[in-house]
This record gives C-alpha cells, sequence and structure tokens, in this order.
C-alpha cells in the first residue's frame, strides 16, 4: 500500500517595519499562492507552521501549527512537526515560504515519486535544497536539526536514502530572499494573484533591471556575472541571451558546507576588492562588460562582513544613503558610480535568476551584417 502523503510549508513572520517587511511580504504572496496550486493535488494533508500561523490567507484547508519560538529554528521544529503530527509512516514534502514559481504539475511529480517509492527522497538540489520530499517521514528524526534547509538533503542522504534531483529550471530554482528576487518576478509571466498585487505596488524600481535587459538583448554588449553560479544557470543564460557573457563562479556551497560559519569563504573578486578598494574594483569590472550581475553574499562572506538584513536589503535597492554599515555603504556606493548598470543580489539572483533573465530576453534577431 502506497504511504499517504502530506506537504509541511514553513515560513517565519516578523513586525518589521522597514524594508525586511518587502521580503517578508513577498514570501507571504508566494506561499498564499503555493497553497491555491497545492489545492488542486492529492496531497492527504497541508500543514503549515509558523510563529503566526494565522497571518496566512489559505484558499484550501490547512492544518495550522504554531513554533516553539518567535524565531524559527528550522531543524528543531521540522523534526517536531513530524513528530507531533505523526508524520512516522506518511511521504512528507517540505516546502519554504518563498517559491513562487513552484507549479502544480511539479508538486503531482513530487507526490507521485513519494508513492511509488520506499526510502526515496526528491528535491531540487542535493547540495543546496530549498524544497525535499522524502519518506518514511521519520528518517527525518535520525538526522541533527539542521540550522537551515540547504543541507538537508545531504543530511537524508546519509541515511540511506536514495536522492533524486528534479530538473534544473527557474521553477525549481527560484527562491525569495531579497528585494532583488522580487524584481526579477516582475519579468516572470504568471505569477499567482498574490504575488501579481504585490508587485504592482512594491517599490522596488531602484534595481536597473531595464538598463540590464537592454545589455542582455544586445549582441554589441557583454554581461559580467558573479558568484556561487552552477553550470546550470550559467549555461542557460548564454544559451538566451544576446549578449556575450563572462562567468565567476566561487563558493558554491559555502552555507551547506559549513564554510560560511567557519570563516572559511574566499574570494577571487574579494581579494581584489582588499587590495584596490571598491571604485577602482568596479571600474575594472565596468571596462570588462556593460552589466554586472552580483551575488554580493560571497563578497561579504570573504571579507567577514554580514551587516544585517536592513543593511543588505538596501545594498540590493541600491539605496547607498540608507545603509548604516560604512563597509557595505562603500560597496553599494560603488557599484551606483561605475557607470553601468549592476544588479546586486544573493544566491536565487545567479541560480534561478539567471533562468528567469534567460527567459526574459525573448527571440534573438541575428542583426544584418
Amino acid at each position: 500500500m502506497p504511504r499517504p502523503t502530506a506537504i509541511v510549508v514553513m515560513y517565519g513572520y516578523s513586525e518589521a517595519n522597514d524594508v525586511r517587511r518587502l521580503v517578508q511580504e513577498g514570501r507571504l504572496a508566494a506561499t498564499e499562492d503555493l497553497l491555491t496550486r497545492i489545492g488542486s493535488g492529492k496531497w492527504d494533508r497541508v500543514i503549515v507552521c509558523s510563529n503566526q500561523p494565522d497571518v496566512l490567507q489559505a484558499a484550501v484547508p490547512v492544518e495550522r501549527v504554531h513554533s516553539h519560538t518567535e524565531y524559527i529554528h528550522f531543524g528543531r521544529e521540522l523534526q517536531r512537526v513530524v513528530d507531533d503530527c505523526r508524520l512516522h509512516e506518511y511521504s512528507v514534502l517540505y516546502l519554504g515560504g518563498g517559491l513562487p514559481l513552484l507549479g502544480a504539475a511539479t508538486l503531482e511529480t513530487m507526490r507521485l515519486h513519494l508513492s511509488q517509492g520506499d526510502h526515496v527522497a526528491i528535491t531540487n538540489n542535493i547540495h543546496s535544497c530549498d524544497f525535499i520530499g522524502w519518506n518514511p517521514g521519520s528518517a527525518l528524526l535520525g538526522i541533527a536539526p539542521p540550522d537551515t534547509d540547504n543541507d538537508l538533503a545531504w543530511q537524508l542522504r546519509r541515511t540511506g536514502l536514495a536522492v533524486t534531483e528534479l530538473p534544473r529550471s527557474v521553477e525549481t530554482t527560484f527562491d525569495i530572499d531579497t528585494p532583488t528576487d522580487l524584481a526579477l518576478l516582475s519579468l516572470a509571466p504568471g505569477v499567482g494573484p498574490s504575488m501579481a498585487d504585490l508587485l504592482a505596488r512594491a517599490p522596488i524600481e531602484t534595481i536597473p533591471l531595464p538598463s540590464l535587459m537592454r545589455v542582455l538583448r544586445s549582441f554589441e554588449e557583454t554581461v559580467l556575472c558573479y558568484g556561487r553560479i552552477s553550470h546550470h544557470s550559467w549555461a542557460y543564460l548564454a544559451q538566451k541571451a544576446a549578449c556575450q557573457t563572462r562567468i565567476i563562479s566561487e563558493e558554491r556551497g559555502m552555507r551547506a558546507s559549513g564554510r560560511l560559519a567557519r570563516g572559511e569563504v574566499r574570494s577571487l573578486l574579494g581579494f581584489l576588492a582588499g587590495m584596490s578598494g571598491f571604485p577602482a574594483t568596479f571600474s575594472m569590472l565596468s571596462q570588462l562588460a556593460g552589466g554586472l550581475i552580483l551575488d554580493t553574499r560571497v563578497l561579504m562572506a570573504h571579507h567577514r562582513q554580514w551587516p544585517g538584513a536592513e543593511d543588505r536589503f538596501y545594498a540590493d535597492l541600491g539605496l547607498a544613503e540608507e545603509i548604516s554599515d560604512p563597509w557595505l555603504r562603500d560597496m553599494t556606493t560603488a557599484a551606483q558610480n561605475c557607470g553601468v548598470p549592476v544588479v546586486m543580489g544573493g544566491h536565487c539572483l545567479v541560480s534561478g535568476g539567471l533562468f528567469l533573465l534567460g527567459d526574459a530576453v525573448g527571440p534573438k534577431e541575428i542583426p544584418l551584417q
């Protein structure tokens, strides 16, 4: 007999009234749209775990579970949900709260995979997952509770589960963690109604996406992409974009491997900025490309600078005057003054974001000689 199936959606909610609220509202909108798509499937149970589960407007019946603490510890809370909700013999699919493009067909693919196999798992990325399904649910109780979901697939694999990866696409790799991710979503067709409503009023116009798109559509231009870039995402962008591409890929998996926590992240661009300063570094980069796509979290980790979320998000928006951290303010100012469009963000920018940018380029028109 196939195991019963359950989806567990987890998200944390804060009452922040600054720029962090923009990302919070984006993740909330994505979760509401995701629950609508889940409702069209055949899952036996849908469970939402949050510090404020009643904030969520769900179009389908859900079981709401309050987290034990105001700030959710991911691993401990997920294990508690499996235990308290008696999911030990279920096939369980964990989803984070910021998956705006994950569709009903992919959800059904994962449900079928879990229902047709035993001691199996399915995820978007075994090295740094955003969602994962596995069975039996009790397998989760045999691992040390991780702080984040990044290495959950890897840890479940160590318990003996056979892990399958879904094909990489904008649908399976796009997550919402920064204001830049919301700006990128404005290029995506077919977002859900909650997300469409948010994007219509979100203050994201300071991110120079229109200028970057002109670079991507030009046969005479070059774009430089930097950060935790997989071969899947850069190859997709290179295939779709009309412009030339320069790729600097480094420090993939810095979170899941523990290098970030241990202070072991090392970056070529970080060394350059340390020796030359940010104005000179961005001046050099602007001579290499007419547009820059930068995963700035690698630079932060290299320099052991990790400003608060409010400052990081202001930097993504290009609002240097709002940033209190002097190191990050200097970097942002240099980026804004280098003479080419610079789009800055986190991991999603150079993973699902590159897929989305590639799709937004549209068909190429080869210029006549």
